[in-house]
């Protein structure tokens, strides 16, 4: 069922605002990835996606919906039965030492 809800007066959206090499104002907006304007000045930039944002959302209802997801449990993921497998192994536990070492997990800090 699909119920009506009121419409927010204000739109929160994050704006990233760069130079360009040629000292222009670069801006975007994150949740629009098409939504990106160049200007002469960070003010100016700001003002056109305004503008642009405003007319995008003109004629479009935006609504909350919600949506059930049923949690997975342990037998739904394949790899369950795997878990402990080598666990106690020595012969698995010196190839992955080896492989903890070659690939320089030592050096990071990761292991001892």
């Amino acid at each position: 069922m699909v119920s009506s809800v009121p419409q927010p007066q204000n739109l929160t959206l994050h704006l990233v605002i760069e130079k360009t090499e040629q000292g222009r104002a670069r801006a975007r907006v994150l949740e629009l990835p098409n939504c990106i304007v160049e200007a002469p000045t960070d003010e100016q930039a700001i003002e056109q996606l305004q503008a642009i944002v405003a007319g995008q959302f003109a004629d479009v209802k935006v609504m909350p919906i919600e949506v059930t997801v049923s949690p997975k449990t342990e037998r739904d993921n394949p790899w369950t039965e795997f878990i402990g497998m080598y666990e106690g192994d020595a012969e698995f536990a010196a190839i992955a030492r080896a492989l903890q070492l070659e690939r320089g997990f030592d050096e990071l800090g990761l292991i001892e």
